[in-house]
């Protein structure tokens, strides 16, 4: 664990080599800790149909105390969207999305952990009748579970060709 003065002075002379920042967390009043396993989550662009774009998927490396409106700011940027959005989550091994309405929580409030998802929901809008109709995809999406399991599903069974995800 480097302070970041000593890191830069560290590349200066040295050169390259990763990075790994690390935040340092409140663990109550009086203590901090550095926090050295941040979750690692999967981000996701939500489609027209209101579900996942499997070949969007990015990993998001967030800090337990970081907030959903950070997290919103990330995906935006990740997927250059400039417009009205939403965040939902999912836990691992589940495949019922939750909005997260309430931007200040944070991913250890949500007890968001590796492997969990989030997805960034974009208002779709059209012209009918010189009217301007916008709509969230999410709206009238019914989570199905996918026959392709994700990284961490609990899987039963594979039959003809289809796996059968533990519920």
């Amino acid at each position: 664990m480097l302070p970041k003065k000593v890191w830069k002075y560290l590349l200066e002379w040295y050169g390259g080599g990763p990075e790994f920042p690390r935040e340092i967390i409140s663990i109550d009043e009086k203590n901090n800790q550095i926090e050295l396993y941040p979750p690692i989550l999967y981000g996701y662009l939500c489609g027209s149909e209101g579900v996942e774009l499997k070949n969007t998927v990015f990993i998001l490396v967030l800090s337990l105390k970081a907030t959903m409106k950070e997290a919103l700011s990330l995906m935006e940027k990740e997927y250059k969207k400039n417009a009205k959005t939403r965040i939902w989550y999912r836990f691992r091994n589940t495949h019922n999305w939750i909005e997260e309405s309430i931007l200040n929580r944070t991913v250890e409030g949500l007890q968001l952990s590796d492997g969990d998802n989030l997805m960034l929901e974009v208002l779709e809008g059209s012209i009918f009748n010189n009217k301007r109709l916008e709509k969230w995809p999410r709206d009238n999406a019914v989570d199905k579970p996918s026959s392709i399991p994700n990284i961490g599903d609990i899987v039963d069974l594979y039959i003809e060709k289809v796996w059968l995800l533990k519920n």
